[in-house]
């Protein structure tokens, strides 16, 4: 059984890797079936030192610990559960569960300075039942002293599940639009390179990344930051809202992985028709050549592979897939971009 880890200065140097440092790692199998702690003022911390937290509620007398729980699931162990209860009352406003480890800078303090790239790690699984088209979870890294990311990613349920990056509390969407799958395991991995302040988005089961269109701001250093997991709603009176999480690694790196980084616009590409049959169009009006384009289901799954000769205008066979929603790779003479595709 795994345990949470805080490695001392001494383990650091004898078991010092160039490339990577596990500076925190946690699945949650050591914790207590149940509520996480008995604070939701986000004032003392509960099991593993989570801090759990509500936010914007117009009273706490429908507020509950068991939002924030420890529960077993098949095939994983213990996770960690975020979830808005259909108890909740009707009308009670905007409000956010919120749990988050208090501080990455413990740990990263003790890094080989050599390892100056910050990589955070988890699998997620959420479900968004949203009625007012509002409901939405927060991933990243939060200010110790706020409930919003300054940096990380949110999944809004008005946009398709499309994920939007946070910075500073304020979402902009990434270029190109991105898509979560609900009741799915999946994993993302963030990076953020502090020799150049840069950041990246890694989900390795769709096979792409994304750079951040903004930096990591120079002027606040990880003592004053932390992991936070969040779950945002209006109400709940028709369903439940969750967020799982699992199998949490903070590590210091030396090197930035190779990333297949996805660096266009797809606001480029124009595809008809879109919900389609049999045969797709994809254009664009900058003269990019597009030489392959790969399908994947929203699971992150390969589907199908074409080839073209570097051509501005191409028709896509479509005829085999199966009714459903897909993501297009667009691979051209510029970059990667991705298109969603609804086949009918």
């Amino acid at each position: 059984m795994k345990k949470t880890t805080f490695l001392t200065f001494a383990i650091l140097l004898f078991f010092n890797s160039v490339n990577a440092q596990v500076l925190y790692s946690e699945d949650f199998n050591s914790y207590t079936l149940g509520n996480i702690g008995t604070d939701i003022t986000g004032i003392i911390p509960g099991q593993g030192n989570w801090y759990t937290e509500e936010r914007f509620a117009k009273s706490f007398s429908t507020v509950h610990n068991d939002n924030f729980r420890i529960e077993s699931e098949s095939g994983r162990g213990k996770i960690l559960l975020l979830e808005s209860t259909n108890i909740e009352e009707r009308g009670i406003g905007h409000r956010m569960h919120r749990a988050a480890f208090n501080t990455i800078g413990s740990f990263w303090s003790i890094r080989d300075v050599k390892n100056n790239i910050l990589k955070i790690e988890f699998d997620f699984n959420y479900f968004l039942y949203s009625y007012d088209n509002l409901d939405r979870i927060h991933i990243g890294i939060s200010d110790i002293k706020g409930g919003h990311s300054t940096h990380g990613m949110f999944i809004d349920s008005m946009y398709n599940n499309e994920i939007y990056e946070i910075y500073n509390s304020h979402a902009t969407s990434l270029t190109p639009a991105l898509f979560a799958q609900q009741n799915t395991w999946q994993k993302i991995i963030i990076y953020v390179d502090y020799n150049n302040y840069n950041l990246y988005f890694e989900f390795p089961s769709k096979n792409y990344a994304v750079k951040s269109n903004r930096q990591m701001d120079i002027d606040n250093p990880l003592e004053y930051v932390q992991i936070g997991f969040h779950v945002f709603f209006t109400d709940n009176f028709y369903g439940n809202s969750f967020l799982k999480v699992d199998n949490i690694k903070i590590s210091a790196v030396n090197t930035l992985p190779t990333l297949n980084i996805i660096d266009l616009d797809s606001s480029k590409f124009n595809l008809y028709p879109n919900p389609a049959n049999n045969i797709v169009n994809i254009t664009n009006n900058e003269n990019m050549s597009i030489k392959q384009v790969e399908i994947y289901d929203l699971v992150g799954k390969l589907i199908n592979t074409q080839n073209f000769n570097s051509e501005i205008n191409i028709q896509l066979n479509i005829e085999t897939l199966t009714s459903g929603t897909y993501l297009l790779h667009l691979q051209t003479n510029e970059g990667t971009a991705v298109k969603k595709l609804i086949k009918k």
